[in-house]
C-alpha cells in the first residue's frame, strides 16, 4: 500500500520522529513544537499503520481542529498510500460529532437528524431571545447588543467545560451571599464605614447581570430544542452524552476506530478530552496518539487548558512520551527568542535549528501604529529589491481584528499587493454599505439609507452636489416618493437624475426578478466601474452577499427581500465578523497572532506590541464566581506569552517586532511587559525609518474645498442655535454637518424613541388638571407609545417601561409641582452680538416659584450623571452637554422678551434612578456660566463663517467600545477629494 515516496519521506526522519510513527501500539503522546514536522509524522504513522496492521483504512481516525488541517492530511496521505488516503476518517472534531450524532440522535432525545445551527444564523437566534423575552440586564435600551459576544463567549466556556445551568447559578448564588455577608467586603474608614466596598458594589453588579445568564441559557436551550437545531457547542456536549449514556454507542466507535490520532491536543477543551476518556478509556492500552505544544496553547478562551493536555498521561496511565525538538522551519536565532521568552512545561528540551541562516530579530519603535506599518512597507520593498524576499511569502501579525483591517488599508495605499479575505469584514467595506443602502431602499423605503446613497461615491453624485440637493429642500419631508416624484430642474442635476432612475429601474428589477437575481443584477450595475484602486471589488462584494442568500433560500424558500435585508442588518448589528469571499490573490498576507497559527512564511512582522494591544483590551461585561473562573479564564501572563511565542515562531528567516509610543488618539503606550522583561541580546532596537508616505490615511486637505465652507456659510443662519445644535458642533464638527445643517433623516434609535415617547406622556400628566389613575395612564401611554416609530416589540416594551417608572412618579412626584406651570415651552432670542443667529430651546418644565423667579426642569431618562461629569469642563474650557441645556435656558429666559426672568432654579430630574437620593441635579446657573455658552455661540459662529470648522478634531467618545469610530468622521469621508 505504501509509496516509493513514503520510504522517500521516511528515511528522511529523524531518531524521536521515526519513534513516534513506529509506535503503534498503546497510547502515545507527543510533544511537537514549531516547526518539528508533527503533520509530516501523523501521516507517516496513519501509512504506517495501514502498511504493517490488517486494519482498513476506515478503521483510523484522525481528529483535528480545522478544515485547512483536514484537507492537507488527506492530501498528504493520498501521495503516499495513493487511493486508500482518501478513505481514512479524517475529519474535524465537530464534523465527527455531527456523524455520530446523525446516527444516535434518539439517544438524546431527539425526534429527527437535529439541524446544525450556523454561525452566521446565532446572532438571529440571540436577537429573537433578547427582543420576545423581559431582561433586566441583558439587553440595554440604549445599546440593544452590548452584550452579545460576551454572552455567547461565557455560554460556550460554560458548554466546553461542561458547567450546567444550574450548578453556573448556584455558584453564582453562593458568591453574592459571600460577598455581601463577608466581613472583608465593608469598608473600615470614612464615610462609607460599615457599607460595602465600591470594588465589591462593582462585583456584586456584574454578578446580578451574570445571574441573569441562567436564564438566556435556559430559553436558549428550550427554543434550539423546539426548533431541533443544535449550535457548534451543542456538537461536542451531545457527543459526550451520547457515549456516556449508551455503552452500545460508546462499543460501535470503539470497534470502528481501532486507531486515534488527535492533532493540536493543547487545544482540546475539557469536552473533548470527555470524549476521548469515555470512549477508549475503559480499554487496557488503547491505540490512541495524540501530538500537540503546551507553548502553543491560544485558544484558552475556548476552553482550552495545560490542564486537558497535560491530562492525557492521567486518563490514559503508561502513556509513552515523545518529544520532537529538531525544527525544520526557523533560524536558531528565532528559536531562541521563543525559548527565552516561554519553556515547555512538558519537556525541559530546547529546540534545535536545522537551518544555517541567521538574522537578527529586531525590535523597532515607531511614532504611532500607523508608522509601525509604513515602516513595516518600507522595508518589505526593500528586501524584494534587493533580491532577499518574495511578496507572497510575507505576513504582517497584529493583535486584533481591526489592526489587521488598519494593516491592510495601510499596506496597500503604500502599493504593497495584500492578501486580504482573510483579513476583511464584509460589513466593514464601503462597497458593502452602498449595496445595503439600496437593499434598504427597495425593501422598505428607507429615508435614512436613502439619503445616505446619494453620499455614496456609487451613486455617481458629486459630494457638492449632494451638498447643494440636501441643502435645497426640507429635509423633513424627504421620502423616497417624494425623491422619485420630484422633478425640478434646478435641484436635480443630471447626476441625481441618473440616480433617480436607477433606483426607479431597480424599484421595477425588484417586481419582476427572483432574488438571487436581482442581487446580481444591482451589484453589477452598482459596481459597473471596478477600479484596481480597491482593496476589494465590487463582485467579490456582490458574491459574498448572494453566498449568504443562498444559505438563507436553502433555510426559507419563501425567503423576501425584507427578510434578508433585515437578515444582514442582524449581522451587522451585532457585529458578527462575516469575510469576503475572495479568489487566491497573491501578496502579504495579514492575520491576527491567533489567526496566524499553523501557518509558516519567510518574513513575519509583528506590529502593535504596546501593552494595551498585546495584553489589553474590552473587559468582559459578566463577572464570575471565582470557583468557575479558575477553570474558565487565563489570568496570568504565560496566556500572552504563549500568544507572542506562536507569532514569532511562524518565521522562517526574518522576524520583526514594532510598537508605538503614542497611540492613534495620542496616548502615551509602553512597549509590552512581556517583551521589556526578555534579555537585551534577543532584539536589536531601532527606530522607524520611514514613519510618513505622502497622503497620511488618504485623507485630502479638506481646506481645499472653498466652494463646501461657501455652501455651509450660506446655510448655517437659518438653522437655530440650540444646545443641542452646539453639543453635536462641539463633539464633532462632522456631525453637526450631517444632523443639524444638512437635517439627514436618522434611523429609529430605541433609546432615543423612548426618550421621546417618555417626555409626551409626563407633558401631558402635567397638563391634566388632576392626577391620572393606574388605569388612565396605561391607556395614556400605550396611545402614545402606538405613534411612535420601531417594530411593536420595542413600542410594547417601551411601554412596560414608561409604566414602571411613571406610576411611581404620578404618586410621588406630581404633587410636589407647582400648580402654576409651563410644560414644553418652546423660547426662542435673539442677541445683539449675534443679530443672523436664531437661538432657541425647548424646555420641558417651567415652575413659577414668584412673580419673579422660575425653577426650570429638564427630563432625563437612561443613566444617571454623576454631579462631577456634568461640572467637568472638557479639554477646551467648556461645559458638558448637561450644563450647556441648563446655561441655554437661563439664557433663553433672561433674553425673551416675553419672559425676562432669571432661572432661580435649574435642575436636570433622572426619572429613571432607583436611588430617591439621585433624583435631582440642582444647581443656580451662574453669569460665569451664561458667559460659558456665549462663548460657544461665538466660536461656533465663528468657525462656520470663517470655514475652520472643517479642520476642527473630532471629539468622539467611544465609551470604552474597542475600534469604535465616529460615524460622522466616516462619513465625511465622501467629502475627501
Amino acid at each position: 500500500m505504501k509509496s516509493a515516496l513514503f520510504e522517500t519521506e521516511y528515511k528522511k526522519l529523524n531518531k524521536e520522529q521515526k519513534d513516534a510513527v513506529d509506535t503503534l501500539s498503546g497510547p502515545v503522546m507527543v510533544v511537537a513544537g514549531p516547526g518539528t514536522g508533527k503533520t509530516q509524522v501523523l501521516a507517516l504513522r496513519i501509512a504506517n499503520i495501514l502498511t504493517k496492521t490488517d486494519i482498513k483504512p476506515d478503521g483510523v481516525l484522525c481528529l483535528t481542529f480545522t478544515k485547512s488541517a483536514v484537507g492537507e492530511m488527506t492530501k498528504r496521505l493520498v501521495r503516499y498510500i495513493g487511493e486508500a488516503g482518501e478513505k481514512v476518517n479524517v475529519s474535524t472534531f465537530h464534523s465527527f460529532g455531527m456523524k455520530i450524532i446523525e446516527k444516535y440522535f434518539s439517544v438524546l432525545g431527539m425526534p429527527s437528524v437535529p439541524k446544525l445551527l450556523e454561525e452566521t444564523d446565532v446572532a438571529v437566534f440571540f436577537h429573537e431571545i433578547l427582543e420576545g423575552n423581559d431582561w433586566k440586564y441583558l439587553r440595554p435600551r440604549g445599546e440593544a447588543t452590548r452584550y452579545y459576544k460576551d454572552l455567547r463567549t461565557l455560554m460556550s466556556l460554560l458548554a466546553r467545560e461542561q458547567i450546567g445551568k444550574e450548578d453556573f447559578l448556584s455558584e453564582v448564588e453562593s458568591e453574592i451571599k459571600s460577598l455581601t455577608e463577608s466581613e472583608e467586603s465593608m469598608s473600615t474608614r470614612g464615610e462609607s464605614k460599615g457599607k460595602l466596598k465600591k470594588e465589591v458594589m462593582t462585583k456584586l453588579g456584574s454578578l446580578e447581570r451574570t445571574r441573569e445568564v441562567a436564564k438566556f441559557m435556559e430559553v436558549y436551550g428550550e427554543v434550539k430544542k423546539e426548533k431541533n437545531v443544535l449550535d457548534y457547542d451543542d456538537v461536542l456536549t451531545s457527543l459526550v452524552k451520547i457515549v456516556e449514556v449508551s455503552e452500545d454507542a460508546a462499543a460501535d466507535i470503539r470497534e470502528a476506530y481501532l486507531y486515534v490520532l488527535v492533532d493540536e491536543h493543547q487545544d482540546s477543551s475539557r469536552v473533548q478530552n470527555e470524549f476521548l476518556k469515555s470512549v477508549w478509556g475503559p480499554l487496557e492500552s488503547p491505540d490512541i496518539f495524540v501530538v500537540g505544544d503546551d507553548r502553543q496553547l491560544i485558544y484558552g478562551f475556548s476552553g482550552a487548558s495545560i490542564e486537558h493536555f497535560a491530562g492525557f498521561k492521567k486518563s490514559f496511565p503508561g502513556a509513552k512520551l515523545i518529544t520532537l525538538v529538531n525544527n525544520y522551519r526557523s533560524t536558531q536565532v528565532i528559536l531562541d527568542a521563543a525559548h527565552a521568552l516561554l519553556q515547555s512545561v512538558m519537556s525541559d528540551k530546547k529546540l534545535i535549528s536545522q537551518s544555517k541562516d541567521s538574522h537578527p530579530i529586531r525590535l523597532i519603535e515607531a511614532g504611532n501604529p500607523e508608522a509601525e506599518i509604513i515602516a513595516c512597507a518600507a522595508d518589505i520593498k526593500l528586501k524584494i529589491e534587493n533580491g532577499k524576499l518574495k511578496i507572497d511569502d510575507c505576513a504582517v501579525l497584529v493583535p486584533k481584528n481591526v489592526q489587521a483591517r488598519q494593516a491592510l488599508g495601510i499596506l496597500h495605499h503604500e502599493g504593497l499587493p495584500v492578501s486580504s479575505g482573510e483579513g476583511l469584514n464584509l460589513f466593514d467595506q464601503e462597497e458593502t454599505q452602498a449595496f445595503l443602502h439600496i437593499l434598504k431602499i427597495l425593501s422598505t423605503g428607507d429615508t435614512n439609507a436613502l439619503a445616505l446613497s446619494i453620499l455614496d461615491k456609487y451613486s455617481g453624485i458629486p459630494p457638492l452636489e449632494a451638498h447643494a440637493f440636501f441643502a435645497g429642500r426640507n429635509m423633513r419631508e424627504f421620502s423616497l416618493t417624494s425623491f422619485l416624484q420630484e422633478s425640478a430642474p434646478s435641484l436635480f442635476t443630471n447626476s441625481v437624475e441618473s440616480w433617480k432612475n436607477k433606483i426607479s429601474k431597480w424599484l421595477k428589477d425588484k417586481e419582476k426578478s427572483d432574488l438571487p437575481s436581482l442581487i446580481k443584477t444591482i451589484g453589477e450595475e452598482l459596481f459597473a466601474a471596478p477600479s484596481e484602486q480597491e482593496l476589494v471589488s465590487g463582485k467579490e462584494i456582490t458574491d459574498t452577499i448572494l453566498d449568504l442568500l443562498t444559505k438563507q433560500i436553502e433555510k426559507n424558500s419563501q425567503l423576501t427581500l425584507p427578510q434578508f435585508a433585515t437578515y444582514l442588518e442582524r449581522l451587522e448589528t451585532y457585529g458578527d465578523e462575516v469575510p469576503i469571499i475572495v479568489g487566491e490573490k497573491g501578496g502579504v498576507k495579514v492575520l491576527t497572532m491567533h489567526s496566524s497559527k499553523g501557518r509558516e512564511f519567510d518574513y513575519v512582522w509583528i506590529a502593535h506590541m504596546d501593552e494595551w494591544s498585546l495584553s489589553g483590551g474590552r473587559r468582559g461585561g459578566f463577572a464570575l464566581p471565582e470557583s468557575i473562573a479558575g477553570r474558565v479564564e487565563e489570568r496570568d501572563v504565560d496566556a500572552i506569552k504563549r500568544k507572542l511565542y506562536v507569532a514569532i515562531t511562524r518565521a522562517k528567516r526574518f522576524c520583526t517586532l514594532s510598537y508605538a509610543t503614542y497611540s492613534h488618539r495620542e496616548f502615551e503606550q509602553a512597549l509590552a511587559r512581556v517583551i521589556t522583561e526578555l534579555p537585551e541580546e534577543v532584539f536589536v532596537k531601532q527606530p522607524a525609518r520611514d514613519a510618513s508616505h505622502s497622503d497620511a490615511g488618504g485623507k485630502a486637505k479638506l481646506n481645499t474645498l472653498p466652494e463646501l465652507k461657501k455652501l455651509t456659510r450660506a446655510k448655517y443662519a437659518e438653522r437655530y442655535v440650540s444646545a443641542s445644535l452646539l453639543n453635536n458642533f462641539f463633539e464633532c464638527a462632522w456631525k453637526w454637518y450631517f444632523q443639524n445643517l444638512l437635517q439627514l433623516p436618522t434611523p429609529p434609535a430605541e433609546s432615543l424613541e423612548f426618550g421621546i415617547a417618555m417626555h409626551a406622556v409626563v407633558d401631558q400628566i402635567l397638563k391634566m388638571p388632576k392626577a391620572p389613575s393606574d388605569t388612565e395612564l396605561g391607556e395614556l401611554i400605550r396611545e402614545v407609545v402606538a405613534r411612535g416609530r420601531g417594530d411593536d416589540k420595542a413600542r410594547a416594551r417601551a411601554g412596560r417601561e414608561i409604566e414602571n417608572v411613571l406610576q411611581a412618579w404620578v404618586k410621588n412626584r406630581l404633587p410636589e409641582i407647582k400648580l402654576a406651570r409651563k410644560t414644553e415651552e418652546s423660547i426662542s432670542a435673539t442677541d445683539k452680538r449675534f443679530p443672523h443667529l436664531k437661538i432657541y430651546g425647548k424646555i420641558d418644565l417651567i415652575e413659577n416659584l414668584d412673580k419673579k423667579e422660575v425653577r426650570v426642569t429638564d427630563f432625563k431618562t437612561g443613566s444617571l450623571r454623576k454631579k462631577s461629569d456634568i461640572e467637568k469642563l472638557d479639554d477646551e474650557g467648556r461645559m458638558s452637554g448637561n450644563l450647556r441645556q441648563l446655561a441655554m435656558y437661563s439664557y433663553l429666559l433672561r433674553n425673551n422678551p416675553k419672559w425676562a426672568t432669571d432661572a432661580r432654579e435649574s435642575r436636570l430630574e433622572f426619572l429613571e434612578t432607583k436611588n430617591p437620593k439621585e433624583t435631582f441635579y440642582d444647581r443656580v446657573i451662574t453669569t460665569e456660566d451664561i458667559d460659558l455658552l456665549v462663548q460657544d455661540i461665538a466660536d461656533y459662529d465663528n468657525l462656520v463663517k470663517s470655514g475652520e470648522w472643517i479642520n476642527r478634531e473630532c471629539h468622539f467618545n467611544s465609551y470604552g467600545k474597542a475600534g469604535a469610530v465616529c460615524e460622522y468622521c466616516e462619513l465625511a469621508k465622501v467629502l475627501w477629494v
